[in-house]
This record gives structure tokens, C-alpha cells and sequence, in this order.
């Protein structure tokens, strides 16, 4: 089976949870013996400049690219680009890295010279090394229109749709599968935009995740960015601080960094918070975890890092927003925030509302009996999510999609 994924979104970005289940699943097809490959562009979520983000990402993977000129007539202007050319563990992959003035989209002028690159070099890879599969993530412009060449080559196409932000349905037009990560996704945009989305969850892997000790010293918090929860978090920060300062806090970073807290002027205050740097493998943060805290404003579409800490045993503490009531399954774990709380809140919460999370935070942290009876029943709740289990029912979506193409192999 011949797998081709293609974004304007690099796959390689470890700041994005898309990225992250995209790359885990294409490693297993590879591994499984089917070839997979990668046509990217070096977008980043980061605000590192491309060529930055790019080798940050080669350097933390510990991947070794050729690089090479590309020269592209498009509009009748010749247009100079980077070819990154690299071995994924198994992903033949190439990434391109635009000329600085395409980069972002600042006029009318850029955004079709943008296109015509892309669709230019998704066309020749279509046509040099046609694909069974073309799948792609990401509401770009050129989605569309690369979905459509695609089809029009006889290649079927999925869209990996991570996140519940999509609200114009004829993105999908010229998609033969669309995929979401849970249940909850689903019913959205089955409610939302009329489309029919086929239920497949993320792939974690376990040399990752799991840890081989664990100090259990943190209350642990990934993360802190407004839609994750910041400011309700910070609430739970200050009056732990106050009753309980005997419980460290360790606020792991990522897109956002520890210097957030300094929006919140109640936050000069704290003195029970410890900083990790953004870190590859979650393992390292869950390794010193003893409880997570996920109090997300955001109606989330899956609940990756509530998995990572189950699978090893950890309570999650989770909101009740989006799919996370879902992912976990574990009612006892799961707090309500009140709807007066949306993503882009940036007020703190009253003692009454933080009140069932302090609660217990405390029980699981004093009782170690009850934190470990707390873990394993979301260790055998998430059991279901383990990296087996998605394995199979990945290879089997791509290997039934080629199939029905009459292409398989």
C-alpha cells in the first residue's frame, strides 16, 4: 500500500498534537511495510522562523537531510525554493522551504504564487509516484484544490480532521474519507456541517508515554495557555498555595511558556510553581507526575495527554468539555467548569468553583492507596487507546480505503 501525506502543515511539528498523532500513524504504516512518504511545507505553529523550526525539529528527531536547490516556473516567474530530502524511520520525506517573501500570506499576489508551488510539486510527486492514498490535516487554502488533483490521478483521499474549529463544509468536497479522533468529533460535524466522519483514534506510542519509575513529586499541568485552562488553573495554583503549599506544581511548556503567569497580576504570588522546558517525549514530565490537571475551556476533540498519563497510571483530572467526559470515562475524574468560562476567559475562578477540583486534588494527594485505585481505573479505561489496538484499526482504514480503489499492496 502507497501512502502519501501532504500538508502545507510540517508533520514534524512538535508543538502541534496533530502533527504529533500524524506522524505516530504514519511510522506504524511504515513500519508495518507500507510506503509511506511526506510532501510538507515548513509551516510551524511555532514563532520560531521556518528555517529555525525546521532544524530545531531535524536536530530534536536526530534526522539528517539532504538538502537541495528546486528551481519552479510558476506565472511566468522562476521561483528558487529549498528542498529538504530526509528518511523518517521508514518516511520518505521531503520538505520545502519556501523563498522568504511567499512565506506568509500578505497580499493576494503571495497567496497564489504559494498555491502554484504546491500544487505545482504535489503534481509532479502524483504523477512521478502515484499514491494509493492521499491524506492531508490542515483548513489551508490549497486543501481543496489538492484534494481534487488527487482524485482526478484516481487516488483516494482522507482528510485527518483533529480539531472541531472547521465550519465551511465544501473543504470536504473532494474528500473520499474524512477522520476524527472521537465520538464527541464526530456528532459535531455530523450536527454541525452535515458530514459523515469515520471514528479513529490518535496513536500514542508507548516508548514515548510510558515511564520506567516515577517519583510521583508534581501536580502537573501541560500547557498554559487560555484555551487549556490558564487562569482557572492559576485559581487552583493560588489556593493551593495558600492551604497547601507543601504540593509542587510543575507546568510543563509548549506552545506557551511559564512567562504567561505574568499576564495575571494575582500570579506575582505564587511561589509553588516549577518550569519544564517543552520536552519530546511526554514520558519526561509524567515520570515526576503524581496527579494531571486538564481544566480545559476549549470543547476538545480527543484528550491525547489524559491517555499518556492513564496508560501510566496517573489520575487526570479533567474538565467536562468536549470529548474529554469520553476519552477518560472515568466519571469520578471528570469536574465541572461553569459555562461562564470560554476559551478566552482571562478572569480567575471563585473559591466555590475551584472547590471540587481542591477537593480532590488534596484526597488524591494525601491518599496514596486512593491515587493509585484512582490511576488504574483510568489505566484500564484508556486501555483501549493502547498503541496495539490503534495500530491495527489504523492499517486496517488505510488498507480497506485502497482496497475499495481496486489497489492494495
Amino acid at each position: 500500500m502507497k501512502i502519501l501525506f501532504s500538508s502545507f502543515h510540517n508533520y514534524l511539528d512538535g508543538d502541534s498534537g496533530a502533527a504529533l498523532s500524524t506522524r505516530e500513524s504514519l511510522l506504524t504504516l511504515a513500519h508495518k511495510g507500507n510506503d509511506v512518504r511526506t510532501l510538507c511545507l515548513s509551516c510551524f505553529d511555532s514563532d520560531y522562523p521556518q528555517e529555525v523550526a525546521l532544524s530545531n525539529s531535524f536536530a530534536r528527531l536526530g534526522l539528517a537531510a539532504e538538502k537541495v536547490v528546486a528551481n519552479i516556473l510558476v506565472n511566468n516567474q522562476n521561483v528558487q525554493l529549498f528542498a529538504y530530502r530526509f528518511d523518517d524511520s521508514g518516511i520518505k520525506s521531503t520538505v520545502l522551504l519556501l523563498p522568504r517573501e511567499f512565506r506568509r500570506v500578505a497580499s493576494s499576489h503571495q497567496l497564489r504564487i504559494q498555491s502554484a508551488i504546491y500544487l505545482n510539486r504535489l503534481h509532479k510527486e502524483l504523477e512521478s509516484r502515484p499514491p494509493d492514498i492521499y491524506a492531508t490535516y490542515g483548513g489551508y487554502w490549497a486543501a481543496r484544490p489538492a484534494a481534487r488533483l488527487a482524485q482526478n490521478k484516481g487516488v483516494k483521499t482522507v482528510f485527518l480532521l483533529h480539531n472541531l474549529s472547521y465550519k465551511n463544509p465544501s473543504l470536504f468536497k473532494y474528500f473520499d474519507k474524512i477522520v476524527v479522533p472521537s465520538r464527541f468529533a464526530k456528532n459535531h460535524y455530523s450536527r454541525k456541517l452535515g458530514v459523515d466522519a469515520f471514528v479513529l483514534t490518535p496513536l500514542i506510542s508507548a516508548d514515548r508515554t510510558l515511564v520506567k519509575s516515577n517519583s510521583r513529586r508534581f501536580l502537573t499541568f501541560v500547557n498554559p495557555s487560555t484555551e487549556k485552562g490558564l487562569y482557572f488553573f492559576t485559581g487552583i495554583a493560588l489556593a493551593l498555595n495558600r492551604i497547601r503549599p507543601d504540593i509542587p506544581i510543575q507546568v510543563v511548556e509548549s506552545r506557551r511558556k511559564i512567562d504567561v503567569f505574568r499576564r495575571i497580576a494575582k500570579a506575582k504570588e505564587l511561589n509553588n510553581l516549577f518550569a519544564l522546558p517543552y520536552v519530546n517525549n511526554p514520558a519526561t514530565f509524567l515520570q515526576e507526575t503524581r496527579i494531571l490537571l486538564v481544566p480545559s475551556l476549549c470543547e476538545e476533540s480527543f484528550g491525547r495527554v489524559v491517555v499518556e498519563a492513564g496508560m501510566n497510571g496517573i489520575p487526570a483530572l479533567c474538565s467536562d468539555r468536549g470529548a474529554l467526559p469520553e476519552v477518560a470515562d472515568v466519571p469520578a475524574l471528570i469536574l465541572n467548569i461553569p459555562k461562564r468560562f470560554t476559551p478566552s476567559s482571562t478572569f480567575l475562578p471563585n473559591e466555590n468553583e475551584i472547590a471540587p477540583w481542591i477537593t480532590l486534588i488534596i484526597r488524591l494527594w494525601d491518599d496514596a492507596s486512593e491515587n493509585i485505585r484512582a490511576g488504574n481505573e483510568l489505566k484500564q479505561s484508556v486501555s483501549r487507546y493502547s498503541e496495539d489496538v490503534v495500530a491495527k484499526e489504523t492499517e486496517l482504514f488505510f488498507a480497506s480505503l485502497a482496497e475499495s480503489n481496486g489497489k492494495s499492496g
